[in-house]
């Protein structure tokens, strides 16, 4: 959109895809439509979650508490609550 603006076309903006995040722990993310208003429209939409704590950036982020406590591993005294 920038380039093409930048170039002298007249665009407009379509102000349905622009992503928002939520700066947090977990960060959080989205653009679009949502749910509700995707399968209005006849679209093809589904909804997923996943288990925050034993994903990939969950186990890193308890790696990341358990150093900061001075341990290297996850001994019962390093566990999170």
């Amino acid at each position: 959109m920038t380039a093409r603006i930048t170039l002298g076309e007249h665009v407009r903006p379509d102000h349905r895809a622009i992503p928002d995040a939520m700066y947090a722990d977990p960060p959080a993310a989205g653009v679009g439509l949502q749910l509700d208003e995707a399968i209005e429209r006849g679209h093809e939409a589904f909804e997923g979650t996943t288990n925050y704590p034993t994903s990939a950036a969950g186990l890193e982020t308890r790696r990341q508490r358990a150093d900061r406590r001075g341990c290297r591993a996850f001994p019962a005294s390093c566990q999170p609550n």
